[in-house]
């Protein structure tokens, strides 16, 4: 049956390292080891000291999700007043400058006559003042026009524009109101989330305060089980020494002895580990120190 025990124990061991590959996302044919610590209970250690106001003031002030939730309330209270102001008139200044350059632009103020030639039409017959005469147009050809240069382009094509613009909210198919109605129902939502959040932080407090509380009594009844297997033990072994008691009788008190260690060792760690849930919510550092 001893031999059974152990294959059971190995066997749970080894399915605990898997699960414990998986939660870390390790290949399963990662070698890995638990390397037992060194720990005590705390000299000082008594859950009995602490108090749920304490606790929950502190777990108010670290607790990332009571700190999130804080901050989505003065996100929400924002948008709460964005939507206000869209309701309010405003009052607006706007301004601009420009200017454009072409490489196109010709001066025509400035036509270059160097190769001008004046150029004299076909006479059309008019009759002025009942007098019939003879009107001849004259042209300029080869007439050319420069570029105007960058400099000058920018300076001329500068333009620059300055208003005042107000807008009066009247009448915009209730979009505001609705938007404001909308907001605030957001910051209620907000509020009511926050309350849950923090009922719940509170239930988790007491729950952990108490699961401590109660696992250093079964940390003391562990303690005391195995002073009592102990010395049964001992007790046991003398008298097997002696004859007065069979070895079936002998590995009994053995094994109840091996199982009182066990669950001492359980109670222990269980009683670390809800100090440690309380230290969490204190915004204490976590470690086995």
């Amino acid at each position: 049956r001893d031999e059974q025990a152990v294959i059971e124990a190995r066997n749970l061991v080894d399915i605990n390292y898997l699960a414990l590959k998986q939660l870390l996302q390790l290949d399963p044919m990662t070698d890995i080891r638990i390397v037992r610590p060194e720990v005590v209970i705390p000299a000082d250690a008594n859950p009995e000291a602490f108090t749920l106001n304490e606790v929950y003031t502190a777990a108010l002030g670290t607790q990332p999700n009571i700190r999130a939730n804080a901050l989505r309330t003065q996100s929400a209270l924002l948008d709460e007043s964005i939507a206000r102001a869209g309701a309010l008139p405003s009052l607006s200044l706007f301004g601009s400058m420009n200017t454009f350059f072409s490489s196109v632009s010709q001066d025509f103020l400035n036509p270059n006559l160097d190769n001008a030639t004046l150029v004299a039409g076909t006479p059309e017959p008019v009759r002025i003042n009942g007098i019939d005469a003879l009107l001849t147009e004259f042209s300029f050809q080869g007439v050319t026009f420069p570029k105007k240069s960058y400099g000058d382009q920018l300076n001329e094509n500068f333009g620059q524009t300055v208003g005042i613009s107000l807008r009066i909210p009247i009448y915009n198919n209730h979009r505001n109101s609705i938007a404001m109605e909308r907001a605030r129902l957001g910051v209620l939502n907000q509020e009511v989330f926050n309350r849950q959040a923090e009922q719940t932080l509170k239930t988790n407090i007491q729950q952990a305060i108490a699961s401590a509380r109660a696992a250093k009594l079964s940390h003391q009844a562990a303690l005391r089980s195995v002073e009592a297997a102990q010395a049964s033990y001992d007790n046991a072994k003398k008298r097997f020494d002696l004859g007065g008691i069979n070895s079936l009788e002998f590995t009994n008190a053995r094994n109840l002895l091996d199982q009182a260690q066990v669950t001492l060792i359980q109670a222990k760690y269980q009683y670390l580990f809800n100090l440690k849930v309380v230290d969490f919510y204190l915004g204490k550092p976590l470690n086995l120190n």
